[in-house]
């Protein structure tokens, strides 16, 4: 890795992608490391902003892919695979530039995206006339990243920038009832307008008690439905309802700190709407009296202050995990879901 790049500049996506594409000129036996590997690198990814990115724009990343690793079989070999692999200029060049590229869009880090953009940009490239060919250049890659990012920038290292971080981790159930994706649902009325009476009051939010044979969740998907047809009081007229999935949370992070990261990412997505999103978290106690991790805990504090408003649901089991947390007194208000008995 060249001297120019400094990794704690660089998000974990994009040393991921540098990583593999110094592994690519081992692999085509180059002694050389060039922006041609960071390409294939960067179409190699499965997922990620420069995948959407590209398949935003159309492309075939694919057949691009086939393209470029024609580029690189032409390439010299050595004789042997190459011990250590030097990078061209144009490597320090790329990584100058795609720094600028996060600079210019008030980036902390820089990201695959910073990346891709940087070699859009460059003039005198075999790769990037391929690249153009398939309708990607630097102005198209700058116009689909404003309509994806929706004025968040890379300010965390983590693999997943915060872009579109609650479509990564939840539904949102307004939305897709307006696609007729969910059934309508009846004979919740009662706790449909308990629900809404909680969230008018602006100082607590709805805390859902039911039994686990009890559908709480049919509760919330009944609100949703009622503001996508707009049979809601005022205050609730274009607010979202978006459900975080607590298995999507905590799938894949390798340590209880990645965790809390992505809560936070969530937070503060749902703090930058002004209250227009209202977020649903599921049984947050579950696992928690054996170590597990606590939604509940990095929620008092935003909620407290008045940040935003949530709506949770539990089991009476785990209510005393709210009541020793203090969260019972002043964050929520409780709304018993059918026939639970709830000691208060």
């Amino acid at each position: 890795m060249c001297s120019e790049l400094r990794p704690e500049r660089f998000t974990d996506q994009a040393l991921e992608v540098l990583a593999v594409s110094q592994e690519l000129a081992r692999r085509y036996h180059h002694s050389q490391w060039d922006v041609e590997h960071i390409v294939l690198a960067l179409l190699g990814q499965e997922e990620g902003i420069t995948q959407e990115l590209l398949h935003g724009l159309g492309v075939d990343t694919e057949a691009a892919r086939k393209r470029v690793e024609g580029i690189l079989a032409s390439f010299p070999k050595a004789a042997y695979e190459a011990g250590q692999i030097h990078p061209t200029p144009s490597i320090s060049t790329l990584l100058e530039n795609a720094a600028r590229e996060a600079d210019r869009l008030n980036d902390e880090f820089v990201g695959t995206e910073h990346l891709l953009a940087a070699i859009a940009g460059e003039t005198k490239s075999e790769v990037v006339a391929i690249l153009a060919q398939f309708g990607v250049n630097q102005q198209e890659i700058c116009q689909a990243l404003g309509k994806i990012r929706g004025g968040d920038g890379t300010i965390h290292r983590e693999a997943q920038p915060k872009y579109r971080i609650l479509d990564k981790y939840g539904y949102d159930l307004t939305d897709t009832t307006i696609q007729g994706k969910l059934t309508p649902v009846a004979g919740r009325d009662r706790e449909i307008n308990q629900l809404i009476e909680v969230l008018a009051k602006k100082t607590k939010s709805p805390l859902l008690v039911g039994d686990l044979e009890v559908d709480k969740f049919s509760v919330v998907q009944g609100l949703a439905q009622g503001i996508a047809s707009g049979d809601v009081p005022t205050f609730l007229h274009g607010k979202k309802i978006v459900a975080l999935d607590l298995g999507k949370l905590v799938a894949g992070a390798k340590y209880r700190g990645e965790f809390e990261e992505r809560v936070e990412a969530v937070l503060d997505a749902v703090r930058k709407s002004e209250g227009r999103i209202i977020p649903y978290f599921d049984e947050l106690w579950v696992g928690v009296s054996e170590g597990g991790l606590d939604i509940g805990s990095m929620l008092k504090l935003p909620l407290a202050v008045g940040e935003f408003q949530c709506i949770a649901a539990t089991v009476p089991q785990h209510l005393d995990h709210f009541r020793e947390r203090g969260l019972l007194a002043r964050e929520f208000e409780l709304i018993s879901i059918g026939k639970t008995e709830i000691a208060r």
